[in-house]
């Protein structure tokens, strides 16, 4: 908890990679069986694309450089 107090709302973990890895993990597990390799990665790449595009159009205005 290093940053400020006023930042503490917006921050969910301390760590955006884990937060990344429980996104996948939501998604992947009510499936439980892929037919191969490749529907699992589509799925995982999905997410994370997903979370990359509400991320660059959603910016944590605290967290940005941008005026």
């Amino acid at each position: 908890m290093d940053c400020p107090p006023n930042h503490w709302s917006k921050i969910r973990t301390t760590n955006g990679i884990e937060r990344i890895f429980r996104e996948v993990r939501k998604r992947l597990r009510p499936i439980g069986v892929f037919s191969n390799q490749a529907s699992c990665e589509r799925i995982a790449y999905s997410v994370v694309y997903r979370l990359n595009k509400y991320w660059e159009d959603n910016p944590i205005k605290e967290f940005t450089q941008k005026n």
